[in-house]
Order: structure tokens, then C-alpha cells, then sequence
């Protein structure tokens, strides 16, 4: 009797134990189940983007030029530093920690733009104005950092550097206020866009297509082959009414003097020229502009990224002056030697006028 109950409970033991194991089998086969088949399409994408990346090409902008064919805005190579990011790369704190004493930049810096939603694998911005040390800095250490690249990118070129920058503009890296904009919905983070003057009236003519290369990768995230390749396709050459001489010599006009001109064809109403004194280097902000360079900027006095031209505020009596001014010439009432003196107020049968002047 007492050999049947032991029996009966080693039977109960094996019995528990085969159920555990059918439950422990049923669950891996539901397990695998979710993997090849409700999440097949998901870890496929993974794998995918662990053995294949994509890399954008950058588009050169559309070349700017005056009347007579003068370049005003021009692109010229440059290297820029980007991050790669994917669910195998490294913690955000060490990568920006590396690169910081790589490329100095500041750390807070690279976490900042590291750390803004966007999608697995996409290319973030690290230093756009990188240099030969820079370049060689990252290149030896590939296989330790395989989610930092090099890439050769078009960048903006102003060949008359402060003349004409208020009219032709400047470019920069797309804002966050933009991208909630309908003009600017096909735009990912990063891209370069007009943003003053010519550069932004004409963004849409002068913006090219992206380009794109598939490359396979290895296990460490080095190349060893390239997949597929798209061509960048150019933005389109647009021609201005300005003439680079005449803005030149208005630009002269005004050196060292604070003040703003607009040369008009009277027939046409085409603009030939327009100044803004004084002004700023708009080559400094195409690759991303340094902070103290745009502080000095922004509280200089002098207000050189304000454009007289168009965004001040002016008495309308200063430009009917011109008009009797030029009546006085050709009557011979006034000669170009001639002074007024201006008390801040004009009596007329016996009525007081007064100007603007305090």
C-alpha cells in the first residue's frame, strides 16, 4: 500500500512537470509566432537597417547672379561631422562626451541636438563647418565610433561677402517654426534653407533635389558596398535685377556711415541696387554661425542685421524732399552748394509747421 501512494505521488510529480514543460513549450511557440509573424515586418526593418544605411547627398542650391551674369551666391565644398544613430549605438552622454574633446564643441551642445525626436537612423548635424583635423580626428577612429561620419557637402559662398547682404540674403539650417509651415512640410531637420532676402523669395527655384546612397555595412557599421545610388539633382540659376557694379559703388558710398539706399530704373521699376549700412558677412552663417559671433551680432549698437532699406520707418516728407529738391535744380532757384537751415518748424502766414525734430 504504502509502495502504490508513492507511486501515485511521483506520478503527480511527472505529471506537473510535463505540464509545465507543454506550457513552457506553448508559450516559445507563441513567443515565435509574435517574432515571424505579427512583428515579421518590424525586426525585418531592423535587420535591414542594420546591414543597409541610407545616406542622404545634399543638393547644391541654384547659383544667384546679377543682370550682367556677376555670381551673388555661389556653393563651394565643404566637410561636415554627423551622427547616425540606431538601437545598437552607444548611450547619447558617452557619444557627445567623445566628440566633444574630439571636435570641440561644447558637449551640451552635441547631447542637445542628439537628443531631439527623429527618426532610427537619421543623420544629425554635429559640426557643419568641419575641418581637415576634424575630418582625420573621426576618420582614425571608425571602428571604434561607427555611428560618426564624414560628409562632403555643398556650402553656401557669397563672393562679395558683406556687399549686397542685405538684398541677396542669407541662408541656415530649416527652424523648428518653419517646419510646421506648409512651404516647408517635405523638409527633414538639418536642411539648408533661405532665410533673408533673395535666398528665401527665391528658396523654392533655388532648392535642389536630395540625392541618396544605400551602402551595406558590416557588423561594426563600416561600408563595404554600395547598394544603390541616386544622383543629387542641382536647385536652378536665377537672375536678378541687381547690378554688382552699381552695388558696389553704393556700398562705398555708405563705408563707415549708417544709412540705406535703393536705386530704382525709373521706366522699369526694376531694383538695381539696395544698401544697408552697415552690414554683416552672410558667408558666417551659411555653415552654422558661432554663438559669439552671433551674440556680437545681435547686440551690436549698430544693428547690422537690421535692412534699413526695407524695415525701417521713415517721415514720408524725406522723400518728397528729392522731388523739390530736383524742381529747385532745374529752375535754377537752388544750386547743389546751396544750405537751408531747418529750426524744427516752418511759418506760413502766420501758421507754424512743425517737422519731426524735437
Amino acid at each position: 500500500m504504502k509502495i502504490y501512494e508513492d507511486l501515485r505521488a511521483t506520478q503527480k510529480r511527472l505529471d506537473g512537470l510535463q505540464n509545465g514543460l507543454l506550457l513552457l513549450m506553448a508559450l516559445v511557440l507563441l513567443q515565435f509566432w509574435i517574432l515571424q509573424g505579427v512583428n515579421s515586418k518590424h525586426f525585418r526593418e531592423l535587420a535591414e537597417n542594420n546591414r543597409i544605411r541610407t545616406l542622404s547627398i545634399a543638393a547644391p542650391r541654384g547659383i544667384l547672379t546679377d543682370r550682367n551674369g556677376h555670381v551673388l551666391a555661389e556653393n563651394r565644398p565643404s566637410f561636415k561631422i554627423v551622427v547616425t544613430m540606431g538601437p545598437a549605438s552607444g548611450s547619447i552622454e558617452e557619444i557627445s562626451r567623445s566628440l566633444s574633446s574630439l571636435l570641440n564643441v561644447e558637449e551640451t551642445d552635441i547631447r542637445q541636438r542628439l537628443g531631439r525626436p527623429r527618426a532610427a537612423y537619421q543623420p544629425v548635424t554635429i559640426k557643419a563647418k568641419a575641418s581637415f583635423a576634424d575630418v582625420a580626428a573621426i576618420e582614425a577612429r571608425r571602428l571604434e565610433m561607427p555611428e560618426v561620419s564624414v560628409e562632403v557637402v555643398p556650402v553656401r559662398s557669397y563672393p562679395q561677402a558683406e556687399s549686397a547682404a542685405h538684398v541677396v540674403g542669407r541662408v541656415g539650417e530649416v527652424t523648428d517654426r518653419q517646419l510646421k509651415q506648409p512651404a516647408f512640410a517635405d523638409f527633414e531637420p538639418g536642411r539648408v534653407v533661405g532665410q533673408s532676402g533673395l535666398e528665401a523669395l527665391y528658396n523654392d527655384a533655388l532648392t535642389g533635389t536630395d540625392g541618396m546612397r544605400r551602402v551595406v555595412v558590416n557588423s561594426r557599421g563600416v561600408e563595404v558596398s554600395l547598394s544603390q545610388n541616386q544622383p543629387a539633382r542641382g536647385g536652378g540659376a536665377v537672375e536678378v535685377t541687381l547690378s554688382a557694379e552699381l552695388q558696389t559703388a553704393m556700398e562705398q558710398a555708405f563705408k563707415n556711415r549708417a544709412g540705406s539706399a535703393v536705386a530704382l530704373d525709373p521706366f522699369t521699376g526694376e531694383i538695381l541696387g539696395l544698401v544697408s549700412s552697415p552690414g554683416f558677412d552672410p558667408n558666417s552663417f551659411s555653415s552654422g554661425i558661432e554663438r559669439s559671433l552671433w551674440e556680437s551680432l545681435s547686440r551690436d549698437p549698430e544693428t547690422p542685421l537690421f535692412n534699413r532699406a526695407v524695415q525701417g520707418q521713415y517721415p514720408p516728407g524725406s522723400l518728397f524732399k528729392v522731388v523739390v529738391a530736383a524742381a529747385g535744380l532745374e529752375g535754377g532757384l537752388i544750386t547743389p552748394e546751396t544750405t537751408v537751415y531747418c529750426p524744427g518748424y516752418a511759418s506760413i502766414y502766420g501758421h507754424v509747421f512743425k517737422c519731426n525734430r524735437p
